[in-house]
């Protein structure tokens, strides 16, 4: 992750939004996409200052625009 302003120097650690949504969907009896949607407006907009966590979504194909073929 590049660094923020003031955090040259900094660890900051990364965590995986697919696995936070995840734990919210099979701990709280959240769809996926109310999961998704909390990680999002919840976590990931939070600013804690210097050092603040952050998440990474993994890319799939769809995001790139492709079509997944239905069995």
């Amino acid at each position: 992750m590049y660094p923020r302003p003031g955090e040259d120097g900094i660890a900051v650690a990364v965590y995986s939004a697919d696995m936070i949504a995840a734990r919210l969907r099979d701990q709280e009896n959240m769809t996926i996409k109310e999961a998704r949607i909390f990680v999002t407006d919840k976590i990931e907009q939070s600013d804690f200052g210097v050092g603040t966590p952050r998440l990474i979504w993994a890319a799939t194909s769809e995001d790139f625009g492709e079509t997944v073929a239905s069995a």
